[in-house]
């Protein structure tokens, strides 16, 4: 059979609207790096009690040796956003004494730990009052910078974000993951492994803060705009909130911290 150069042109051209190749960049990157162990479309299953069981797969899931007693492991979504919706804009949230702990698990005791005491420096968290905390996100026209009210057009925010924690749920009922993924034994020591949910886009984001104080309780808005602060951020830390069947491995947590990251950071 032979297919016409206008339907090949055509094929290539919708490919680009697939994400394959946004994936197929995140992929490589970590191959690059030496040290990681790196695979893609990783299939993961959640058990729901009588219900029909969640299935899946995680774009990528990349794990890496970096001290002597730890692993870190990295669950990743990558979304590309749509040209006319690129600017993605979060809600920062009201910090408290320290934002939802990231999953550690120790083995070869295979006990899970969720740590406050961990700190991501490398990406300007040194305390609990520089994480954002985010808790809404909307997205906005790249041209006129108005939200787009389109149920055919759903955030892709919000579904990558349910999507990174359906995989991050699913694949981290087994810390040996990390160990394959890292061409890593059991280990015979103490060892940590540390998982970490990402989002990858091609969207720009932003962080709204603002000061309850300026909010107009009769109409619900704040008046003057001028009041809202919005910040270019390289990357978001958000706290997604976790249905019933997504709190598998998240202790008595009811969110987890996730991670939205330019691709161009």
């Amino acid at each position: 059979m032979v297919v016409s150069k206008t339907i090949t042109d055509s094929i290539k051209n919708d490919l680009n609207s697939t994400g394959i190749f946004l994936e197929s960049y995140v992929y490589d990157y970590f191959k690059k790096r030496g040290s990681y162990g790196v695979e893609r479309e990783v299939p993961y299953n959640i058990s729901v009690g009588a219900g029909s069981p969640i299935d899946g797969e995680a774009d990528i899931v990349a794990s890496s040796r970096i001290d002597s007693n730890i692993i870190v492991c990295f669950v990743v979504e990558c979304k590309r956003a749509l040209p006319e919706q690129k600017y993605w804009v979060f809600e920062k949230g009201h910090v408290g004494p320290s934002p939802h702990p990231l999953l550690t698990y120790v083995l070869p005791a295979n006990s899970a730990s969720y740590r406050h005491d961990i700190h991501l420096s490398g990406l300007g968290y040194m305390q609990p009052s520089d994480y954002e905390s985010a808790i809404n996100m909307y997205e906005f026209d790249i041209k006129s910078g108005k939200r787009i009210n389109n149920f055919d057009k759903r955030e892709r925010a919000f579904i990558a974000l349910r999507q990174i924690n359906e995989a991050f749920s699913g694949l981290t009922t087994s810390p040996h993951l990390a160990l394959r993924v890292a061409h890593n034994t059991p280990p015979s020591e103490s060892l940590n492994v540390l998982y970490v949910p990402i989002v990858v886009t091609t969207g720009n984001l932003l962080v709204a803060e603002y000061d309850a104080k300026n909010i107009d309780y009769l109409t619900g808005n704040i008046l003057d705009t001028a009041n809202i602060t919005l910040i270019e951020k390289g990357w978001v830390h958000f706290e997604f909130a976790l249905s019933g069947a997504l709190r598998a491995n998240n202790g008595n947590y009811s969110k987890r911290p996730t991670f939205v990251v330019n691709i161009d950071s």
